[in-house]
């Protein structure tokens, strides 16, 4: 009779268990992916006429979001980090310090340089800032003096080794502009970086095409607006410098998880990442300033991205990767921010009802156990 009865409080106890884990469960499984693509429906419900491209995983319970995540897309200045991450692995490896310094030339002035535009030529600067300036500033000259001193091939092949796969080819920002512009003309790959960043400080279409006319002189009265931008279409479908939204998202988990490179360098990433910069009407826009985020932005024609870890209140944290393309109307900044803004209430809300869950998980034990230590009393 004694064991029998005490079959039954085994059962009763395992029984409150299982429905303490029934119900985090249910919280673990909430509606927030549902309602992030409530969302993303709104964005093109507003007149939103490009594509985006979405992934978000909650790192606390692996449940994730995904919006056309899977296909490649052209990612910009986000191929930095795989920049980094290669400077960082030559650094384990001792290839390469930190402290080394590396000279500024003239064959190193590039456009979307906010700081490097200020550097007199034959200027030294150690790696770190180098580093630093390319992720926090996305500085382009900082960017293609890393590539050329870790090499072009070293990147390429690393991501692929570290089993990173739906990134395209990694280039250059001066191969960007060869690449794209050489299919203008081919005596426009022959133009300096100086030129090029003429090119590039010249706004808006027509008056980019003007420069370059100006510079060809006789046989460029061609090119036009019109002509850049089929040739920025033509280089986005070549697949240079793309990447599938889950690859990317899928290299920021492991750098929060410690998994690249190494524990130590994948955290002096992840603190480089914090500070930076750029973008500030994306990822961060409507989150409390204080939100702590470890983001990489990148900009291009017609294409926008903001990639990177988020924390919540909870001090859990989220990945979170988008890039959008096209578009007229609603901006591609602003589809962002709202994407990054509902994610991160949803998930803090989520973070909400699973601690009030497995508090009542919690209660109900403890009246089981009580229960039963009255009921083992009585016997």
């Amino acid at each position: 009779m004694r064991r029998y009865l005490l079959s039954i409080m085994a059962a009763i106890l395992l029984c409150g268990v299982s429905s303490a884990r029934a119900e985090n469960e249910k919280a673990q499984f909430a509606s927030w992916p549902g309602q992030l693509q409530d969302e993303v429906l709104k964005m093109y419900q507003a007149g939103f006429s490009g594509q985006i491209h979405l992934y978000v995983k909650d790192l606390s319970t692996g449940i994730r979001y995904t919006h056309n995540a899977a296909t490649p897309t052209y990612i910009a200045s986000v191929v930095k980090i795989l920049f980094m991450v290669e400077l960082f692995d030559q650094v384990e490896r001792g290839e390469i310090s930190l402290d080394d310094y590396v000279e500024f030339t003239s064959e190193d002035v590039r456009s979307g340089s906010p700081l490097f535009n200020y550097l007199p030529i034959g200027a030294r600067l150690p790696v770190r800032v180098l580093v630093e300036s390319m992720i926090q500033q996305s500085d382009n000259a900082a960017s293609d003096l890393v590539a050329n001193l870790i090499g072009l091939e070293r990147i390429n092949t690393g991501y692929k080794a570290r089993g990173y796969h739906g990134i395209g080819q990694i280039t250059r920002l001066l191969d960007v502009r060869h690449l794209v512009f050489g299919q203008l003309d081919s005596r426009i790959t022959a133009f300096t970086p100086r030129q090029f960043r003429s090119i590039d400080f010249s706004k808006g279409g027509e008056a980019k095409a003007k420069k370059i006319r100006e510079y060809l002189g006789s046989g460029g009265s061609k090119i036009t607006s019109r002509s850049i931008d089929r040739a920025y279409r033509s280089y986005y479908k070549m697949g240079y410098n793309s990447a599938t939204m889950e690859s990317v998202g899928q290299l920021l988990e492991d750098l929060y998880s410690g998994n690249v490179v190494s524990s130590t360098a994948s955290q002096m990433m992840i603190d480089i990442l914090k500070g930076t910069q750029t973008g500030t009407g994306r990822i961060s826009a409507y989150l409390p300033p204080t939100t702590p985020i470890a983001h990489k932005t990148g900009t291009q024609y017609r294409r926008t991205c903001d990639v990177g870890i988020i924390e919540t209140p909870n001090k859990k944290s989220f990945v979170f990767s988008a890039c959008i393309k096209g578009s007229k109307g609603v901006k591609r900044d602003e589809v962002i921010a709202r994407l990054a803004y509902t994610a991160f209430n949803l998930l803090s809300q989520n973070e909400a009802t699973l601690s009030k869950a497995e508090n009542n998980g919690t209660k109900k034990k403890r009246k089981k156990r009580r229960r039963g230590r009255r009921r083992k009393a009585k016997l």
